[in-house]
């Protein structure tokens, strides 16, 4: 009985955050898409969301903390040929973060291969 109970606690926590996490990926692609970007990627981690945001050319990342919203890391740069610039909005989940705030890395796939780059 006290296993269900612990099963049963752990995974409203993890539900609690990942609401958090949906929340703040709903809010920014209403907020990117207002700003005119056509292609927006949303990944939510353990305790991060990292979105990725096409406009002009340009290619925006960031990643927030689920919990607080604050922005962890941000960064534009150009779309590099290859990338893919379709129009669409997409949210997948993961289940380890993207940025090591402690070490100041980004452990996401950024050269765009099948392997995380950490």
């Amino acid at each position: 009985m006290k296993s269900l109970l612990t099963t049963t606690l752990i995974a409203h926590v993890l539900n609690a955050g990942a609401a958090k996490a949906e929340t703040i990926a709903n809010q920014v692609i209403n907020q990117l898409s207002t700003e005119g970007y056509t292609r927006i990627k949303v990944k939510n981690g353990l305790t991060q969301v990292k979105v990725e945001a096409i406009r002009y050319g340009y290619q925006l990342e960031i990643i927030y903390d689920a919990a607080t919203g604050a922005i962890l890391k941000q960064e534009v740069e150009p779309v590099e040929s290859g990338d893919d610039t379709a129009p669409g909005i997409s949210v997948t989940n993961r289940a380890k973060d993207f940025y090591d705030k402690d070490v100041g890395e980004d452990h996401d796939d950024d050269d765009h291969d099948e392997d995380d780059d950490d």
